[in-house]
């Protein structure tokens, strides 16, 4: 659909003589688009037709021809001039919308009972609007939130871009891009051409999608028997979703999916799990419900027929019966209840009974059962309505009914398990009980509320109880900063269920005010009549505060091996823990031997641990010195004898007599500083450790001029380190050269 933007009123003022003397002009000519409607007027005379004719150009062909009549006496159509000085001239008015391209006239005539004027043109030049499309990048026009959506406009020179009616994009781009389009946003355009002729095209209304909100709780049976069938689960419709997704932890679950509502057949094998959904769209998930428990528990193997009530499946809140699905009543009636009805919610979530105490009443059933045979009976009650109300039970043989128990609840509103034990007499003719309940002291304001009616003998009884998830502690008991608890009744508040007994014995071990230091299990046991037991363990966890981990610095000197060896406790300076002893506290060293290439300062970092794991650290600057000095060996083989080199000085020099290198060794060091010293054989040095002896190096004494008699040399060595060898020795001894005379003759 195009919409066109303009409306012309055009004023052709009609020219009588009169006019004509009083300087009134006229257009001759106008521009318009088509799809234009334009108002054309003229002034004249009271009581003088006006002809108006559209004529093609040049044919005169007239396409359309309108007579009007003017009347003063009309204000709406024929006003009168706005000019008091043409007060006699009333206006006239001609619509016409054009609707092809195209050269045409406008024409009047205005006539009286005499005359007719001249004939007025106006020459009307159409040209042609635009004509396109409005499309979007997105087929269905429907997003997700932040979606980029591309609309594109053909047909023109200028797009103007509009979201519900506001500008967002003007110019001669023909696409407009967004992210920020909201549900039910409607995007138009406004397309110019090149003849100024404007055209709006049709809008596009997109829907934006969000995601899913999180999934509300679920509701229906959270106790179900393995083999049952049709049990209905419901959520509150998810707002936003489209699909839903539900998930069973537990097995042998088949879910018919019918969105906001499931029924699940649970097969007889069935396990019990967690229900949870959540909802799905096109844009995104959904958050999950929060995890429903369901219980499955195998029928108990109880005589009771429809013991819980749930049958038939009402359709309405609550209705009365004389007998039903097994059970009989007389003289008032029994009413099943749909469990929410008047208030009142069940444990299993399902339907209930209420014996009718408008006068002395029963509700019975007579049960086949074996003679002698030990049972167990259950019956979980409560009042109505705040009410004193009480049951009696009563079984025994049809005839010769025996009272089992009178059952009250000083819980007001709660529901309570009562149960108890019987013995079938030996002697049973027609192998029948009757199982019976009926009331005491009856009112006709009241009744009594009742379900899951169990009798069943013990010895059928084998499948443990389950613990209720939901009413369970933590699985971890945290001592936090403190070195021992005392315990609470963790029993408190915790439930459990099971296929047979519904007055089941919790007991936690160790038992409430003992006390634990951490490293410990606290353990919760569910126990039925038959003994049946299911546990539930708290690990204790203990001081959770890290020791004070101190550290101090050492300083260790390698060994004559090179080596050093420490242990933690070498740079432990104390470190202290809140519950720990210290001696208790397990101390270790990231590194403990060194050697050669250690020498300096080393960081090692101690680690203290405390006796419940926590731990800390340290550093400590182990500084390794070696304080081992080099061995030098005997040098006593060395030593030499021999004469003077001549008689007059009787002194002797030696070269290769430095000491040798096998001579000498150390733990760490390969380089080393040789030292000697001679001893003149008048006791006398010639020289000290670290300076030559003349003649000689400081190291090596060849080249020195050893005097007759005997000198010592003492060698010593220093290692890197600056350690200083023993000294050790041998001699030179240098023997007198004859000097006889000259041989005379």
């Amino acid at each position: 659909m195009i919409r066109f933007l303009r409306h012309i009123t055009f004023f052709l003022l009609f020219i009588f003589v009169f006019g004509l003397t009083k300087g009134w002009g006229q257009a001759t000519e106008q521009h318009v688009c088509v799809g234009q409607t334009v108002d054309y007027h003229m002034y004249g005379f009271d009581g003088s037709t006006v002809e108006w004719k559209v004529n093609t150009s040049p044919a005169t062909t007239p396409l359309v021809t309108v007579v009007h009549t003017i009347d003063a006496a009309d204000v709406t159509n024929h006003p009168v001039h706005p000019d008091s000085d043409k007060s006699n001239y009333f206006k006239d008015s001609f619509s016409q919308t054009w609707i092809s391209e195209g050269t045409f006239t406008v024409e009047i005539v205005e006539s009286n009972s005499s005359c007719s004027s001249n004939v007025i043109k106006l020459t009307v030049y159409v040209q042609a609007s635009p004509s396109g499309t409005l499309t979007s990048s997105d087929s269905d026009n429907s997003i997700c939130t932040g979606d980029n959506v591309i609309f594109t406009a053909t047909g023109g020179a200028n797009y103007n871009f509009k979201v519900d009616g506001i500008s967002v994009q003007n110019g001669t781009g023909s696409t407009y891009s967004t992210t920020g389009l909201t549900n039910g946003q409607e995007v138009t355009v406004d397309v110019t051409n090149g003849n100024g002729c404007i055209s709006t095209y049709a809008g596009i209304t997109t829907t934006v999608l969000t995601s899913p909100l999180d999934a509300g709780n679920i509701t229906g049976d959270a106790i179900v028997q393995s083999g049952q069938t049709g049990v209905i689960y419901r959520i509150p419709a998810i707002t936003n979703a489209t699909n839903y997704e539900w998930e069973y932890s537990g097995t042998g679950a088949n879910i018919t999916n019918n969105g906001d509502e499931i029924s699940v057949n649970f097969d007889s094998n069935a396990t019990s799990g967690e229900l949870k959904v959540r909802g799905t769209n096109a844009c995104g998930i959904g958050g999950y419900s929060e995890l429903f428990s369901i219980y499955v528990v195998s029928p108990c193997e109880t005589t009771i027929e429809n013991w819980t009530f749930n049958e038939p499946v009402l359709t309405q809140d609550w209705k009365v019966y004389s007998t039903v699905n097994g059970w009989n009543s007389t003289p008032y009636g029994i009413e099943i209840w749909r469990s929410g009805f008047s208030g009142v919610t069940t444990p299993d979530g399902g339907q209930f009974c209420e014996l009718n105490s408008n006068g002395a009443n029963t509700m019975y059933q007579d049960i086949d059962v074996n003679a002698g045979a030990e049972m167990v009976w259950a019956v979980t009650y409560r009042y109505r309505n705040n009410s004193s109300e009480t049951i009696r039970l009563r079984i025994g043989p049809v005839g010769s009914l025996s009272d089992v128990a009178t059952i009250s609840n000083d819980n007001g509103d709660a529901w309570v398990v009562h149960s108890g034990s019987y013995t079938v007499p030996s002697s049973l003719p027609g192998g029948k009980v009757r199982f019976q309940i009926e009331t005491v002291s009856p009112s006709s304001s009241s009744g009594n509320l009742i379900d899951g009616i169990q009798f069943y003998s013990v010895n059928s009884d084998v499948e443990p109880p389950q613990f209720i998830k939901a009413t369970l502690p933590a699985n971890t008991i945290d001592l936090g900063g403190t070195c021992e608890f005392t315990l609470p009744d963790y029993t408190v508040g915790v439930d459990a269920i099971d296929n047979c007994d519904a007055d089941l014995v919790i007991t936690q071990n160790p038992a409430a005010g003992e006390k634990v230091f951490g490293g410990e299990k606290v353990i919760l046991t569910a126990t039925d009549e038959a003994g049946n037991e299911s546990t539930y363990e708290m690990d204790v966890l203990g001081d959770n505060v890290a020791p004070t981990a101190i550290c101090k610095d050492i300083t260790v000197q390698l060994d004559a091996s090179g080596n050093v060896t420490i242990n933690a406790t070498d740079v432990n300076n104390g470190s202290t823990d809140n519950c720990s002893a210290q001696e208790a506290l397990v101390l270790t060293i990231d590194k403990s031997t060194f050697d050669c290439t250690n020498m300096g300062a080393n960081v090692v970092t101690l680690t203290v641990e405390d006796q419940a794991g926590n731990q800390s650290t340290c550093t400590a600057t182990v500084t390794v010195e070696d304080k081992e000095p080099p061995v030098l060996s005997l040098l006593s083989d060395l030593s030499i004898e021999d004469c003077a080199e001549n008689e007059i000085s009787q002194v002797k020099t030696f070269s290769g007599i430095a000491l040798p290198v096998g001579r000498y060794s150390d733990n760490c060091s390969n380089t080393f500083m040789v030292q000697y010293r001679i001893q003149l054989p008048d006791a006398s040095f010639a020289n000290d450790y670290g300076s030559a002896a003349t003649g000689a190096s400081v190291s090596d004494p060849s080249g020195f001029e050893f005097p007759e008699g005997v000198s010592t040399i003492l060698y010593r060595v220093i290692d890197e380190s600056g350690n200083v060898s023993n000294i050790e020795s041998y001699t030179i001894t240098i023997k007198h050269k004859p000097n006889p005379s000259g041989i005379t003759y």
